[in-house]
C-alpha cells in the first residue's frame, strides 16, 4: 500500500503524526510525506519519501493585537502557499498514485488535493474533532463579529482567494475544516475519546487513536545538565510564541531557583529578552520527548501535543492559554485533572512561580495524568492507527 500524508509546515501538526511512518514502514507499506521545507528534515528521518512543498506557516499571534494589516498578511502567505503547492502535488500523486490519502484536517492544500485525486482519502486530527453539528466556532463561544460580510475583510479576501484557486481546478472550497459541515469518511484523531469535546456525539467514521509515539529503539538526543536538579520545560510552541513579556516573566520567576530550566523559544531571538539566567538553557527546539523524560513540570501554551506527551510521561503541566483554540483545551485539560490553567493577560511571575510550585505536589493532578497514561495506553496509537487505514483501505 502506498501512503501519501500531506502536512502543512507546523511542527505541532507534523510531529504528532510523524510515527504513523516507521509503523507503515514496519509492514511493509510505502509512504510518501508532502509538507514544507521547515519540517523536512524531521520527516526525512522518519524514513518517508519526503515531497517539499513551497507552504509556510506565517506569523499567526501578536500580543499586541492582531491589525488587518498582520491578519492579511498572514492570510496572504497560507493562501499563496496553496496555489503554489496544488501543481507539484497533482504531478507527484498522479504519476505515483497512493491507495490512500491522508491530510491534516487543518492543510487546506490537502483538502483540495482530496477532492481532485481519484483515492480513498482520511482526515489526521491533530486535536480536538468536530462534525456536522459541532464546529470549533461553537466549542469556543467566538464572538458576534467573527464575521464580516465586508469584502475588503481579510477574512473575505483570503476566502475568495481559495474559492479562485479551487475553481482553477474545477472544485469547490469553503471555509469548513474545523466547523465540521464536511467530514471525511474517516478520521483518524490524535486524542483519546475521553478527552474530546462532547465526545459521546461522535460516529464511527471517527477513530480515537490517542497520541502516537514512535515504537522504534529510542535514542536520547538531548539529557539534563545536573540530573539530580528538578528540571522544569517551558515550551511555548511555534505557533502563537511571539510574546518576549512572556519569557522574561518566565525569567523573573524561576531565574533565583534551584532548578533547570529548558526553554524553547522558536524563532525568537533571545538576545531582545536581555540577561539569561544561569540556570536556564534557550534554544530553538528541544527534542520534547526527552526533555519530558526528564521533567518535574512543564509551563505551556496548551499545544495538544505538549500536553499529550507531558501526560504520556507523568509530567504535571501549568498552562497559559494564548488564543481560543488552546483556551478550550486547557478547560478540558483542567476539566480531566491534568493541569492548572493561568490568565495570560494578567500572568505575572510571582503568580505563575507559585502555580509550578504547588503543581508539583497537587494530589489531583497526580491522579489525573495517572488516570489518563492508562487510558492513553489504550487508545492503540500508531498501531491501531495503520490497522485502521488497511481496514479502511481493504
Amino acid at each position: 500500500m502506498h501512503v501519501a500524508i500531506v502536512v502543512q509546515p507546523a511542527h505541532g501538526h507534523v510531529n504528532p503524526m510523524l510515527p504513523l511512518v516507521p509503523e507503515l514502514l514496519s509492514r511493509g507499506h510505502r509512504v510518501t510525506y508532502a509538507t514544507g521545507q521547515e519540517c523536512v528534515p524531521a520527516v526525512a528521518a522518519s524514513g518517508a519519501r519526503v515531497i517539499t512543498i513551497p507552504a509556510r506557516v506565517p506569523p499567526m499571534y501578536w500580543p499586541e493585537g492582531a491589525t488587518d494589516e498582520r491578519v492579511d498578511a498572514m492570510l496572504t502567505d497560507m493562501a499563496g502557499g496553496v496555489r503554489d503547492s496544488l501543481p507539484i502535488l497533482l504531478r507527484e500523486f498522479r504519476q505515483d498514485p497512493p491507495d490512500v490519502l491522508c491530510y491534516d484536517l487543518t492543510t487546506e492544500v490537502g483538502r483540495l488535493l482530496a477532492k481532485l485525486l481519484d483515492v480513498p482519502s482520511a482526515a489526521i486530527v491533530p486535536h480536538f474533532a468536530f462534525h456536522e453539528t459541532l464546529g470549533m466556532r461553537d466549542a469556543i463561544a467566538i464572538e458576534e463579529d467573527w464575521e464580516s460580510a465586508d469584502p475588503g475583510w481579510p477574512w473575505q479576501r483570503y476566502y475568495k482567494t481559495m474559492r479562485e484557486t479551487a475553481a482553477d481546478y474545477g472544485v469547490t472550497w469553503q471555509d469548513d475544516a474545523l466547523d465540521g459541515s464536511s467530514v471525511a469518511d474517516l478520521n483518524l484523531v490524535l486524542i483519546p475519546r475521553d478527552f474530546q469535546y462532547e465526545a459521546d456525539t461522535f460516529d464511527d467514521r471517527f477513530h480515537f487513536i490517542g497520541p502516537l509515539e514512535d515504537s522504534r529503539p529510542h535514542t536520547a538526543r538531548w539529557a539534563p545538565a545536573d540530573p539530580d536538579r528538578e528540571l522544569l520545560y517551558i515550551s511555548f510552541g511555534t505557533l502563537f510564541n511571539n510574546n518576549p513579556r512572556f519569557y522574561r516573566t518566565c525569567f523573573e520567576a524561576f531565574g533565583d531557583l534551584d532548578w533547570e530550566v529548558a526553554m524553547a523559544a522558536h524563532k525568537l531571538d533571545v538576545a531582545e529578552l536581555g540577561p539569561l539566567p544561569s540556570n536556564f538553557e534557550v534554544r530553538p527546539y528541544f527534542p520534547q520527548v526527552d526533555v519530558m523524560r526528564n521533567a518535574t513540570a512543564t509551563v505551556s501554551h496548551t499545544g495538544i501535543k505538549t500536553l499529550m506527551d507531558a501526560v504520556t510521561h507523568g509530567v504535571p503541566m501549568v498552562v497559559v492559554p494564548p488564543v481560543p483554540m488552546c483556551r478550550l483545551i486547557a478547560q478540558r485539560a483542567e476539566a480531566e485533572g491534568l493541569a492548572r490553567c493561568l490568565d495570560p493577560d494578567t500572568l505575572d511571575a510571582e503568580t505563575l512561580r507559585g502555580a509550578v510550585e504547588r503543581i508539583r505536589h497537587d494530589q489531583e493532578i497526580s491522579r489525573g495524568v495517572r488516570r489518563y497514561q492508562k487510558i492513553i495506553a489504550d487508545c492503540g496509537g500508531a498501531s491501531r492507527g495503520v490497522d485502521v487505514l488497511e481496514e479502511y483501505r481493504g
